[in-house]
Parts: C-alpha cells; structure tokens; sequence
C-alpha cells in the first residue's frame, strides 16, 4: 500500500511539474525568464521520473514473487542504487548547466584536474559498481546468515558504497562493498539454516580435556533444549597456531531465530571461560600439594 501511495504522489507530481513547466501561463513565461527556476523544475520532473520508474519496478517485482509490504531483496537494493546513480548523473549536469557548462565539454575535456578526481573517487566507483554487481548477484541474500572477512552475521541491505551485517553481538558491521567481493564469503543459509557454529580458542593446555569442555558446554545449553537439537551437538578442532587450538561447536536449531543463537553463543562462550578458569584453579591446587 505504502509503494502504491509513492508512486501515485510521485505521478502527481510530476504531472504538475510537467504543467508548470510547459503550459502556456503567467508561471510558463516567469520560468522562461529565469534560467535557474527551469532548471531546478527540469532536475525535479527528472527526479521524480526516476523514482517514479523505481517504484514501479521494484511494486511489480515484488507482486510477481509475493514479497510483503515493508521486505527487501537483493533485487529492490540493486534498483535503488541504479536509480540514485541514474539521478546523481542528472543532478552533476544540472550543476554543470546553472554554471555554463556543458556536460559534453566535461567528458571529453580530459586535463590533470580530472584524472586526480577519478584517483581520489575510484574506490568509491569501485564500492558502486560492486555493490549493483552484489545487488543481482546469487552469492548471497539479504537475510543470508554469511561469514566475511572474518565477520559473520546477518545481510541487513546492498547500499551503493557499504554492505550491512548485524553480527553475532546485534552490532551493524559496514563493509565497504569491494572488501566484501575480494574476500572469501561463507554463506552459512545456502546449507542447513538451521545449523549454527560458535568459534573460539584455546591453549594447548586446556586441549586434552575437550570431551570435558564438550559436556560442561551441552550441560549450559541444557536451558535451551525446547529450541535446539540435542543430538546435534558437535565440538571440532579446526586448526592449530602459535601454540592456540581453533575450534567449533556446532548445533543444530529446531526453528530458525538469531535470538536463541545469539543466547546459546553467550552461554557457550561464558562456559569455555569458566572451564579456563576451573581448569588453572585445578591445576594450581594441584601443584600445591
């Protein structure tokens, strides 16, 4: 409904947009008369073509594939990010008109001044282009529960220069969108969305008493049995390095929901934590006696 009521307003707009512009009336002859009101009506039936064409793209879309009101895809970021090039581009040549200048000279006047301005802007060209790439892509989703850069959390949107991420900690992570492409990408929904991991590390110490550290941790998430699958309990060793031992422990969720992740990956991490702590407590009262 919310699509439907923009898009009529932007129709509406632009229709009068178009009769004050093109009319023959008192307001016709006054924006003739003064170049600057002509072009700033031109820029603004420009704009609201644009976004008029925007929503209408992305309400048919989504009535196509039965996307609820208010929800996103991939596909409705990758429209909007071309529509606000699209207007950008508008809104540089209307500038460049108000001062007398032609848009045609701009591009191919090619002078010192305007490669440093392509060195200074190309990550940002590179982060746009990237981001429409991203924005049609099947790589991931937004929704997607995803692993980048070491960052792993939830796809919250595709913007024209960073990719949202809500981490494991509900924090919005902004990733430049070229750090998300050259990066390796873990994409943890195109499996089992209900299977979750919890990453940590340990000295090489603590490693031979991981069957104990494995049952403490099960014991901690005993809470949670109604929203998880007992028997999915798994703890691996992923890697060993500088002395320090990765490993995962992996359980599956009867029903989707980062909430209950983000709960057991507090209490799993808190256990670890404290079975560090019992363990040197055994350990220096060991050596006491």
């Amino acid at each position: 409904m919310k699509r439907v009521l923009k898009l009529t307003i932007y129709v509406l707009v632009t229709l009068a947009l178009f009769y004050i512009h093109y009319s023959e009336s008192y307001l016709h002859d006054t924006i003739e008369r003064y170049r600057l009101i002509r072009l700033v009506i031109g820029f603004a039936i420009f704009y609201a073509v644009v976004n008029s064409a925007a929503l209408l793209i992305k309400w048919s879309y989504s009535r196509r594939l039965h996307i609820k009101e208010g929800q996103k895809n991939n596909v409705h970021y990758g429209v909007e990010n071309i529509a606000k090039l699209v207007i950008t581009v508008g809104f540089a040549t209307t500038v460049l008109s108000a001062l007398g200048i032609q848009l045609w000279e701009v591009i191919t006047s090619i002078t010192i001044v305007a490669t440093a301005l392509a060195i200074l802007t190309k990550e940002y060209i590179a982060d746009f282009l990237v981001g429409i790439h991203l924005s049609f892509s099947t790589m991931f989703e937004v929704g997607d529960f995803v692993k980048v850069d070491e960052k792993k959390g939830e796809v919250l949107g595709i913007n024209m220069l960073k990719t949202l991420i809500r981490n494991e900690d509900d924090d919005i992570v902004l990733l430049p969108n070229t750090k998300v492409y050259y990066n390796e990408i873990v994409n943890y929904t195109q499996r089992d969305i209900r299977q979750m991991s919890v990453d940590f590390q340990l000295g090489k110490t603590y490693i031979s008493a991981t069957d104990q550290l494995k049952k403490r941790i099960e014991h901690s998430l005993s809470d949670l049995e109604q929203f998880i699958e007992v028997d999915s309990y798994e703890l691996e060793v992923l890697n060993v390095k500088n002395g320090f031992f990765d490993l995962k422990f992996n359980y599956t969720l009867r029903e989707v929901s980062m909430d209950i992740h983000r709960i057991a990956r507090k209490l799993i991490i808190q256990e670890v934590y404290q079975f560090i702590l019992d363990t040197d407590k055994a350990k220096l009262n060991a050596g006491d006696q």
